[in-house]
């Protein structure tokens, strides 16, 4: 957000890697340098986006999704190593919080809500703007599902993160707005509560709400499916956990005002056991789901009187 010639502040998430590097500089009396990049190819705007674990290096996940390292330069104030090819860098220093701050927002955020109002933010002094000639900006505009899910699969980092865990037999997840869904074969007691667990714990399945367990026969991207295990092996009882106090976000809709006065951006997290109980697995009574292969041989037969779906 601009505020004046060379003076702008920008928002970190609460905890993203940024947020840990400034405050690194912040505890030393130092304002920490600040590269900008307004404008940049897919791979990079995806790998920005993306929470990669601790040390993982961004430009090398983008390197990997465009199949070649990406060319970069040296900030002309910072050193920092900026791309290349970006239209517009603004290079300048963060300053800490004790020196000022201003307020930000509110914006359109991912979730789809003016969820930070407006908000106090460190200010940024700009020391240098680079630019291409003609430099065209890449938008991202804050519309419900513009973006968030579309460019990039968070299910497929916390698959990542579990199985890094060591916890097998994970067979499909998706991760879409705070709902984190995993489909896996029950290899002992109490497997899928650490699936759920292992989710939570990870960086890539952050900003969630809840997270949903279903075995193996449950296609987690089939939301119809997932409400019918929900619905017929969840018991409210004893199947479902909240975990408290986990990490959250300031542009959270759902946290409270006191809670963000207070600067604690943390929430609650629902686990709901969707899966058939392990200790009387084989006592579960069977599905009338058709086979997947009876069900083409039926829809090649009969699809065209009883229709296709």
């Amino acid at each position: 957000m601009l505020l004046g010639k060379n003076k702008i502040v920008a928002h970190i998430g609460s905890g993203h890697h940024g947020d840990v590097i400034r405050k690194k500089y912040w505890a030393k009396g130092k304002p920490c340098p600040v590269a900008i990049s307004l404008g940049q190819e897919p791979s990079l705007l995806i790998a920005a986006g993306t929470n990669l674990t601790w040390g993982a290096s961004e430009y090398g996940f983008s390197g990997w999704m465009r199949g070649a390292a990406v060319e970069i330069t040296k900030g002309a104030v910072t050193d920092l190593p900026i791309p290349a090819t970006a239209e517009v860098v603004l290079e300048g220093e963060m300053l800490p919080p004790g020196a000022g701050t201003e307020i930000e927002g509110p914006f359109g955020e991912f979730s789809g809500y003016y969820g930070g109002g407006a908000r106090p933010a460190p200010i940024t002094m700009i020391k240098s703007i680079l630019y291409r000639n003609d430099p065209i900006i890449l938008g991202a505009p804050p519309f419900l599902g513009s973006s968030r899910g579309i460019l990039s699969s968070r299910g497929i980092l916390v698959w990542n993160e579990l199985e890094a865990l060591g916890i097998p037999d994970i067979k499909a997840i998706n991760y879409s707005w705070g709902m984190c869904i995993i489909s896996l074969k029950q290899a002992y007691p109490g497997h899928a509560m650490r699936a759920a667990h292992g989710a939570i714990g990870g960086t890539a399945g952050y900003h969630g709400r809840f997270v949903i367990v279903v075995d193996e026969d449950i296609d987690p991207y089939n939301l119809e499916q997932v409400l019918w295990a929900i619905a017929t092996r969840c018991d409210p009882e004893t199947s479902l956990d909240v975990s408290r106090r986990i990490w959250s976000y300031k542009i959270d809709p759902r946290l409270p005002k006191h809670k963000k006065e207070l600067a604690d951006y943390t929430g609650s997290v629902a686990i709901i056991d969707a899966c058939r109980p392990y200790h009387w697995f084989d006592e579960f009574p069977a599905t009338t789901q058709i086979d997947e292969e009876l069900l083409k041989e039926t829809n090649a037969k009969w699809g065209k009187f009883i229709g296709d779906d």
